[in-house]
């Protein structure tokens, strides 16, 4: 029988929640994976943002598309604790890994640093980013090519945020 990824619990950290937030497109978050979880930390950090990503955030937590998690065993507090001594990184990356980590999902994040500290803290964690992110959407028909590199235009024009390659053509 083989195992439907898309059931696999996604652990989103705030930089890749925000991507998504900021274009309201989190159909793209929810068409990757079913089961949306962010930290109590993601959500302060997303509620720092602006009204309209709050309020659509807040949307998702009401329709049951993304459910706030929050560190609590042991076990995740070790791996939260081991994190946070460093100060590079916040409490949004350490709770994300921590709980990606003990309970064995997926952690979305783009942050360099934050990805090569969960590997190496706990290496069989599976790591994507938001290219990954589009990228799958492409593969699986959800997104056209034209419309993922819309959508990468928007966000390097209006937030900032740069994925460094012309066209998801050349990467698909």
């Amino acid at each position: 029988m083989a195992i439907d990824l898309k059931q696999i619990p996604l652990v989103v950290d705030a930089s890749v929640m925000i991507n998504f937030l900021k274009i309201d497109r989190m159909d793209i978050l929810y068409e990757y994976s079913s089961k949306i979880l962010a930290t109590d930390f993601v959500k302060v950090e997303v509620s720092g943002s602006s009204n309209d990503q709050k309020a659509r955030m807040e949307r998702g937590i009401n329709e049951s598309r993304i459910a706030i998690i929050t560190v609590s065993t042991a076990s995740e507090w070790e791996i939260y604790s081991k994190l946070s001594k460093d100060e590079s990184l916040g409490a949004g990356e350490c709770s994300s890994i921590a709980l990606a980590a003990i309970g064995k999902y997926t952690v979305a994040m783009d942050d360099k640093r934050a990805i090569a500290k969960a590997k190496k803290l706990a290496p069989p964690i599976n790591v994507v980013t938001t290219k990954d992110i589009m990228v799958k959407a492409i593969q699986t028909g959800f997104l056209t090519v034209r419309e993922a590199d819309i959508i990468k235009a928007d966000w390097s024009k209006h937030y900032k945020f740069r994925l460094n390659f012309e066209s998801f053509e050349s990467i698909i």
